[in-house]
């Protein structure tokens, strides 16, 4: 959520997916389900976001440094809405 809306990174911890329908229009009604936050540890054979050291010629690989692992801590997404969620929230407009 707060890569669309900074301010949600304040309660990422409960509020780190949502999902919404609208289930009335004429007198508006919306359902709104929040998913916490589920920290991810991915693992990288090398920094993905480390720059290319000068001196060194583009394309070309250091074995002893070019993949020496480096963890990194994805944080503020939820786990994903499964068919069946999706589902049922789209069961829920459909009525409306």
């Amino acid at each position: 959520m707060a890569e669309r809306y900074a301010p949600a990174s304040a309660y990422r911890a409960r509020a780190s997916g949502l999902l919404a329908t609208v289930v009335w229009r004429e007198d508006p009604l919306v359902l709104l389900w929040f998913r916490a936050e589920q920290a991810e540890e991915i693992e990288w054979a090398g920094n993905p976001h480390k720059p290319v050291e000068s001196g060194s010629e583009l394309g070309t690989l250091n074995p002893s440094r070019s993949f020496e692992l480096w963890r990194e801590i994805v944080r503020g997404r939820s786990r994903p809405w499964t068919d069946a969620e999706l589902e049922a929230v789209r069961r829920f407009a459909i009525v409306s």
